[in-house]
């Protein structure tokens, strides 16, 4: 057999295999093209859709969120039958620092309106009760006391604070002598939802 008809049998015999590749394997493949691209489609439609989902889970728990959110700080501000609490809890807070404490509420403005000018402006379905807080300890105690005021379960807003030594008459001498310990004069405002003052 001479070179030019091994070249033209193998020249044959490789068209022969890829013919053959074409008709078993490409072809079929070509052939299920139009249904991939189905299938791919469907697939970005259903990964578009889930992620449409995911979104919308996102927004449902960031609303929820904002709700209990909302309804946390609705909770801190008290009605009016609740208002022994935050007075039991300052309570608790001059106990627990040691101090001394006598507290003023305004009874006025629990029992009828009392124009004022609130603290919290345009402050819709709240009413402002005032108190004035006296209290003795050491500036150290009346420090801690401070702490604990300031973290109140209850909202309430601390308008002024007096401090001064507490002073004692000497035996030994007419001018007034410092004992060491902090008298404070604390005036605040309660916050009470939905109040209605009775009508007269």
């Amino acid at each position: 057999m001479t070179s030019v008809t091994k070249l033209i049998v193998v020249l044959a015999s490789v068209i022969i295999i890829v013919l053959l590749l074409f008709t078993f394997l490409i072809n079929p493949v070509l052939g299920r093209l139009p249904d991939l691209n189905k299938q791919l489609a469907q697939k970005k439609s259903e990964l578009a859709l889930l992620g449409q989902q995911i979104q919308a889970f996102n927004n449902a728990q960031s609303d929820l969120s904002k709700a209990s959110r909302k309804q946390e700080i609705l909770n801190i501000f008290v009605n009016k039958e609740n208002l022994v609490t935050a007075v039991k809890n300052i309570e608790h807070d001059a106990s627990v620092t040691g101090t001394d404490e006598t507290l003023k509420i305004n009874e006025n403005k629990l029992k009828e309106k009392v124009k004022q000018e609130p603290v919290i402006a345009n402050a819709a379905g709240l009413t402002e009760i005032p108190y004035q807080l006296q209290i003795t300890n050491s500036f150290a105690g009346v420090i801690d006391f401070l702490r604990y005021l300031e973290h109140l379960p209850q909202f309430t807003e601390i308008t002024k604070i007096d401090l001064s030594p507490e002073t004692e008459q000497s035996d030994t001498s007419k001018a007034p002598v410092r004992t060491g310990r902090a008298l404070g004069s604390i005036n605040g405002i309660f916050f009470l939802k939905n109040y209605e003052a009775p009508a007269k």
